[in-house]
């Protein structure tokens, strides 16, 4: 099965997300959850969240979101989630910025 790459026309507003459950698969909140980005130039980015961030946002038990405003670079991003503490977990995940045929 081909794996599907996500993909946004730069200046997009692109929102990734997150969601931890226990080993119950019950959802349920890190004590911190940490994520990072990086973009195709090589600069990483990282924000902290443990219970207040401008950039990690909590939607609910477990669920959470982090925006990247306006990406330009074209290329491959790449992205983690982390969460630490209350649950111990952690994934990667990519998108794709294509450049505007307009701009």
């Amino acid at each position: 099965m081909p794996i599907t790459i996500n993909r946004y026309t730069a200046g997009s507003l692109v929102r990734l997300t997150a969601e931890f459950t226990d080993l119950a698969k019950a959802p349920t909140d890190p004590t911190t959850v940490l994520f990072s980005y990086r973009n195709p130039d090589g600069v990483i980015t990282r924000h902290s969240w443990s219970g207040v961030d401008g950039v990690i946002v909590q939607d609910g038990t477990g669920l959470f979101h982090a925006d990247i405003p306006q990406p330009v670079i074209s290329g491959v991003w790449y992205y983690r989630w982390e969460g630490t503490g209350a649950v111990d977990a952690a994934g990667e995940h990519k998108f794709y910025i294509e450049q505007s045929r307009l701009t």
